[in-house]
């Protein structure tokens, strides 16, 4: 979808799940689509961040991936992950920057998975300005 705002066109593209679904990672290129548009921002979303060196891969153009699924480690004494889950991509917290003007942004979200507690890892709502 391409919304605007205060005059501004941005373009959102939310992907399926990369470990258990069929991300279409073409959608992001430009012109790629129903009603795409050249919107001078992306904005992706993914759960998870390996996604982002998918869509690296296969477009040139800058844009901004949102994705979660690691919980920031969950289990992170002294805010260092024990452990991440597949589809991190070695992604667990914060900002990462992918060159060309492509970055990502994995928040630690508030919840848990598998086990029900949290290590070193504060939930977190993230309110960012792009």
């Amino acid at each position: 979808a391409t919304v605007d705002h205060e005059g501004e066109s941005l373009r959102i593209v939310g992907l399926d799940d990369f470990l258990h679904g069929r991300p279409a990672v073409k959608l992001v290129e430009r012109g790629v689509g129903e009603g795409a548009t050249a919107a001078p921002r992306t904005l992706v979303l993914a759960h998870c961040p390996a996604l982002f060196d998918a869509v690296r891969r296969s477009v040139t153009e800058p844009f901004t991936a949102f994705g979660g699924h690691t919980h920031g480690g969950q289990i992170a004494p002294f805010g260092v992950a024990i452990v991440t889950p597949p589809g991190s991509a070695g992604y667990v917290k914060g900002w990462y920057d992918g060159g060309r003007g492509q970055r990502l942004y994995v928040s630690r979200g508030l919840g848990n998975s598998d086990i029900p507690f949290r290590i070193g890892s504060r939930p977190e709502l993230a309110l960012l300005t792009i």
